[in-house]
Parts: C-alpha cells; sequence; structure tokens
C-alpha cells in the first residue's frame, strides 16, 4: 500500500497532512485581502487566506453557500482588480469555504500570475 502526502514540522513536532489535490501552489496573501462575491441574490466581502491559479480560500463564518454554489467574484489585488467566475468546491459552516475558478480571460489569469508571483516574498503554503 502506497500512502501519498507531505511531511511537515513545526517546532519539534512531525505532521503528516493529508495528499495535496490541487495542482497549483497555493499562496498566503496579504492581510488586508478581500474577495468581493456576488451569489444568490446578494453581494458580501470577506478576507482571503490563501489565493492559487486555481481558486482560493474565503474566510466568512457567516458563509451561507453550499458545494456547488456558482459565485461572481472580484478579488483586489494590490491596486487591481481581477474579475472571475468559481464555484465553491467546500463549504465549512462557521468558518468560510474554498472556491474553485470556472473561467477567466487571459489578461485576467496574467494579472493573477503576476499577484502570485509577488507573493513569492510573503510566503507558499
Amino acid at each position: 500500500m502506497t500512502i501519498r502526502g507531505s511531511k511537515r514540522t513545526i517546532g519539534h513536532t512531525l505532521f503528516m497532512t493529508a495528499p495535496e489535490r490541487r495542482s497549483a501552489l497555493r499562496y498566503r496573501v496579504k492581510p488586508g485581502t478581500f474577495a468581493y462575491f456576488h451569489a444568490l441574490g446578494s453581494q458580501s466581502e470577506a478576507a482571503i487566506r490563501d489565493l492559487s491559479l486555481g481558486g482560493l480560500y474565503i474566510e466568512d463564518p457567516r458563509n451561507k453557500f453550499s458545494e456547488g454554489t456558482e459565485l461572481d467574484l472580484e478579488l483586489r489585488l494590490g491596486n487591481k482588480s481581477v474579475s472571475l467566475r468559481g464555484v465553491v468546491a467546500r463549504a465549512y459552516a462557521g468558518e468560510g469555504f474554498a472556491v474553485r475558478f470556472l473561467e477567466y480571460s487571459s489578461d485576467m489569469k496574467e494579472r493573477l500570475e503576476k499577484h502570485l508571483r509577488s507573493l513569492l516574498s510573503f510566503g507558499s503554503s
């Protein structure tokens, strides 16, 4: 039997993490980075925890979305905005939700890539 995953050490404690299912590296964003989203007839904003070319995690304890809900998103990345369409991949009551991007233009992808490169000095997970 093969177990896939990675080992992570925090202090002197070794943790075994679950296998990574994502194809894109996730980056921790700078504090104060927000997503503005519209779905189910309402508009809201919440903090982004991490971001990749494939999606993001939004910290929102008021989360009312279920998996499969489609969202229109506007991400304020530095002094630029990126508009995207996404779908809730996982939802955690009282915590937030993970969004997988559905589509975006090559211009939007370029802006997102540029912002992710700027985060290299901040940190990746």
